[in-house]
C-alpha cells in the first residue's frame, strides 16, 4: 500500500512538473514572444503586392489616340512557405491549364523542348560555342555540361518527383531558370502569364487550394487604335531584360515591369511611366483571397501629345506604299528594265515654320499589335522593314542638292541670278575628267543658255558643274552644313538617327578637281536622310531659318489634363541669304512644277503654286534612285515634302505621293485646329 502511495505520489509530481512546462511553454508563446509569433502568422497570409499604375497615352496633334491602355489579367506566382514538391506540383497545375486554354508560354531556357536535348544557340558553328560558353560560365555550369546535365541539374536542385514525365520536367526547369533570372522572392513575384482569358481567371479562383500561390492581379496592356501606322515612330515596350535591371533598379523599376524599348515609347519613358501603387492582399490557409486593401494609390503617367497629323500620316504611308507599287508594275507592265526592283522607300512631311513633324512614313512597315509574332520573319525580309529609313536610310541626294550650290554660289557671287551659262553637253574644262550633262547623255541635245533659276528648273548638271567650279569645294561645304546635311538634326529619336556624310576634303584622302564637279550636282559621296533633305528644303522655304525637328508637341497631366511642358520652336541656324539669293532658288524651284518644268505633269492642275526639285542618284546596283523634294504654298508656305524611293528610277514619278499629301493638307475638309479638348486625354 505504501508502495503505490509512493509511485501514486511520483506519478502526480510528474505530470504537475509536465504541467508546469507546457505552462511555461505558453506563457513563452503567448505573452513572452506572442507578438511575435501573431506578426510571423500574418506574414504568412498577409502579402503586401505592386498595384501597377497605368503608362500615359499618346495622342496626335489634335488629340486623336494613338497609344491607349486596357486592361488585361495576369497570373503572379508568390514565393510562400512551401517545399519544393508542393510548389513544383502548383506550378504543373498551373502550366497545364494555360496550355489548355491556348496559352502559349515562351521557351527561355536555350535548350530544345525535346529529348534528346541540345543547346539552340544561333549561328555559325563558332558562335554558336562561343554563346554556349559565355552562357555556361553566366549561369555558373561547367564547360562540359551537356543540355541533357542542366535539366538534370534543375530536376535535382528543385526536387522534381519521379512520376513526373519528360515533358513536365522541361517545362518546370524552363520555369525554374526563368525565376532565377526574374529574382524570384519573397518580395519579388514571378509573373507566369500576362493577359489571360477569363476562363484561367475564374479556374484559379475557384480552385483556391490548388494555386495557393497564384495571384490573379489586374495589369495595363499597350492598345494600338491603328497598330499599323506610325510602328517606326511610336515604337514599342518590353519587360526588362536582366543586363538592364542593373541600372534601373535604382529607378524603382521591377524585373517584373515593361519599359519603352524603341521609338518615342523609349524616348518618352520618364514621361509616359506611371508610379505603382501598394496594394495588401490576406489569403487564408486554403489560399482563397480574403480581403485586400490599396495601401497606396498608383499615379497614372502623363499624356504625351505629338506633331503628328494621324491623318495625313495614313495619307502618306498609302500613297508612299501605292506609288511603290505603281513604278514596278508598270515596268513590268510596259516591259522596261528600270523600276522593277522598286520595293522600299520613306518620306517625311515637316511645318516649315515650326520643325514640328507632320507625318513620318518608312515602307515597308510593320504591325505593332504582331510584333513579337512576326519578329523572325521581319528579321529576315529582305526589304528590312524593321529598319526606320526615314532616319535611318542614307542616299544621295541627286540634282536635289543643287539649291546648296546655288546658294554658296550666289552668296560668294561666283555668279549671280542673271549669270548665263551655255551647256556644251561635255564639260572639257579639265583634261581628265570630262563628265556630261544628263540631257545629253540621254538625248545628245543641251540645254542652251541659261541662268541659275531655269538651271534648276531644267536641272542642268552642265550649269552646276561650271558654277561648283567657281564657288569651290569649302563653301559649297559651309552651306551644305549650314543647312544641317551631314550631321544629325537633333529630333528626339536622335539614337535611331544617321549622321549622314557631306562630300568634302577630308584628312589623310584626296581632294579632285574632278570630286567638286561631282558634290556639285549631288554626287560624290553626298549621303543624306530623308528627314534632313526635309528640313533642308524647310530651310529654303522660309526664307534661310533652319529649325530642329520635333516630334513631340507637349506633355500633359492624364489626371487634370494640365499642360506640363509644351515643346517650342527651335532655331538651329539662320543663313542670312541675301533676298536675291533666296528668289533666284525659289523662282527655280517653282519653274520645276510649271510648263515645261520636270515635275509639271503631275502639279498642272494643282489649285495652289507648288515649289519642287526632281532628282535621280545613281547607286552601284538596280535602277536609280528616285528623289522628290517640294513646298507649298510657294506663295505662302506651310509644308515641306520629301520623298525617297529606292530603285524609283526618277523624281517625277516619286512626286505622286507629295501631291497626294498636300492634296489631304490643303483640302476643306481637314481639321485645322490645334485645339485639343481637355477631357480627350483623360485615360
Amino acid at each position: 500500500m505504501n508502495m503505490l502511495k509512493k509511485r501514486g505520489i511520483i506519478l502526480i509530481v510528474i505530470i504537475c512538473l509536465i504541467a508546469i512546462a507546457f505552462t511555461c511553454r505558453l506563457f513563452n508563446l503567448q505573452i513572452v514572444h506572442g507578438s511575435e509569433f501573431v506578426e510571423m502568422a500574418q506574414k504568412k497570409y498577409i502579402s503586401e503586392i505592386d498595384e501597377e499604375a497605368p503608362r500615359g497615352g499618346i495622342y496626335d496633334r489634335y488629340g486623336r489616340p494613338l497609344v491607349v491602355n486596357k486592361v488585361v489579367y495576369s497570373l503572379q506566382v508568390q514565393k510562400l512557405d512551401f517545399d519544393k514538391s508542393t510548389e513544383n506540383d502548383i506550378l504543373l497545375r498551373l502550366l497545364d491549364l494555360l496550355k489548355a486554354q491556348g496559352y502559349e508560354r515562351e521557351t527561355v531556357l536555350p535548350i530544345s523542348s525535346e529529348a534528346p536535348y541540345v543547346f539552340t544557340f544561333e549561328g555559325t558553328d563558332k558562335e554558336k560555342q562561343q554563346a554556349e560558353a559565355k552562357w555556361k560560365k553566366k549561369s555558373n555550369f561547367k564547360s562540359n555540361m551537356t543540355a541533357q546535365d542542366v535539366i538534370q541539374y534543375y530536376a535535382d536542385k528543385y526536387q522534381f518527383s519521379k512520376k513526373y514525365t519528360e515533358e513536365q520536367k522541361r517545362q518546370l526547369a524552363d520555369v525554374r531558370y526563368e525565376m532565377i533570372i526574374k529574382q524570384f522572392s519573397t518580395t519579388v513575384p514571378y509573373e507566369i502569364a500576362k493577359d489571360v482569358n477569363m476562363n484561367v481567371v475564374t479556374k484559379v479562383k475557384e480552385d483556391a487550394a490548388d494555386f495557393a500561390n497564384v495571384l490573379v492581379v489586374n495589369e495595363y496592356e499597350r492598345e494600338y487604335e491603328q497598330p499599323a501606322l506610325l510602328a517606326h515612330l511610336l515604337g514599342r515596350i518590353g519587360p526588362i531584360y536582366e543586363e538592364e535591371y542593373a541600372s534601373l533598379k535604382q529607378k524603382d523599376y521591377r524585373l517584373n515591369d515593361y519599359i519603352g524599348k524603341q521609338g518615342l515609347e523609349k524616348v518618352l519613358e520618364d514621361d509616359l511611366r506611371g508610379q505603382n501603387g501598394k496594394k495588401r492582399v490576406i489569403k487564408n490557409k486554403y489560399g482563397e483571397v480574403t480581403g485586400s486593401e490599396v495601401t497606396k494609390e498608383p499615379v497614372p503617367g502623363n499624356n504625351a501629345i505629338l506633331t503628328i497629323d494621324i491623318e495625313m500620316q495614313q495619307v502618306l504611308e498609302e500613297s508612299l506604299k501605292d506609288t511603290i507599287n505603281s513604278i514596278r508594275e508598270n515596268a513590268y507592265a510596259s516591259g522596261k528594265d528600270d523600276g522593277r526592283d522598286a520595293a522600299v522607300g520613306s518620306s517625311v512631311v515637316i511645318d516649315v515654320n515650326t520643325g514640328e513633324i507632320l507625318a513620318m512614313a518608312s515602307y515597308p512597315s510593320y504591325n505593332l499589335e504582331t510584333f513579337n509574332k512576326d519578329y523572325s520573319s521581319l528579321l529576315k525580309d529582305k526589304n528590312k522593314p524593321l529598319i526606320n529609313r526615314a532616319l535611318s536610310g542614307t542616299y544621295e541626294p541627286g540634282s536635289t542638292f543643287k539649291m546648296v550650290t546655288a546658294s554658296a554660289a550666289l552668296q560668294k557671287g561666283s555668279i549671280t541670278p542673271n549669270t548665263k551659262i551655255t551647256d556644251l553637253g561635255i564639260y572639257r574644262y579639265y583634261k581628265g575628267y570630262q563628265p556630261a550633262c544628263w540631257i545629253w547623255t540621254e538625248q545628245h541635245r543641251t540645254h542652251g543658255t541659261i541662268n541659275v533659276s531655269q538651271a534648276l528648273m531644267q536641272s542642268c548638271n552642265y550649269f552646276f558643274y561650271e558654277t561648283g567650279r567657281l564657288t569651290g569645294i569649302n563653301d559649297i561645304v559651309k552651306y551644305g552644313k549650314l543647312y544641317g546635311l551631314g550631321s544629325k538634326t537633333g529630333i528626339e529619336l536622335s539614337s535611331e538617327e544617321a549622321k549622314g556624310n557631306l562630300a568634302g576634303p577630308k584628312e589623310g584622302t584626296t581632294w579632285n578637281p574632278g570630286d567638286t564637279l561631282q558634290a556639285a550636282i549631288g554626287q560624290s559621296t553626298n549621303l543624306f536622310t530623308p528627314l534632313q533633305l526635309t528640313n533642308y528644303i524647310a530651310t529654303v522655304a522660309n526664307g534661310g531659318t533652319r529649325y530642329t525637328p520635333h516630334l513631340v508637341k507637349g506633355v500633359r497631366s492624364a489626371t487634370t489634363g494640365q499642360s506640363i511642358r509644351t515643346t517650342e520652336p527651335t532655331i538651329k541656324a539662320k543663313l542670312n541669304l541675301n533676298p536675291s539669293t533666296l528668289q533666284a532658288i525659289q523662282k527655280g524651284m517653282l519653274m520645276v512644277t510649271q510648263q515645261g518644268g520636270t515635275a509639271h505633269s503631275v502639279f498642272a492642275d494643282f489649285p495652289l503654286a507648288v515649289a519642287a526639285k526632281t532628282g535621280t542618284a545613281q547607286v552601284s546596283t538596280g535602277s536609280d534612285n528616285g528623289i522628290f523634294a517640294a513646298y507649298a504654298p510657294y506663295d505662302n508656305p506651310q509644308i515641306a515634302v520629301v520623298t525617297i524611293i529606292e530603285h524609283g528610277t526618277h523624281g517625277n514619278l516619286v512626286a505622286k505621293v507629295a501631291r497626294k499629301v498636300m492634296d489631304y493638307y490643303f483640302s476643306e475638309n481637314r481639321n485645322q485646329t490645334d485645339d485639343i479638348p481637355v477631357n480627350q486625354l483623360l485615360p
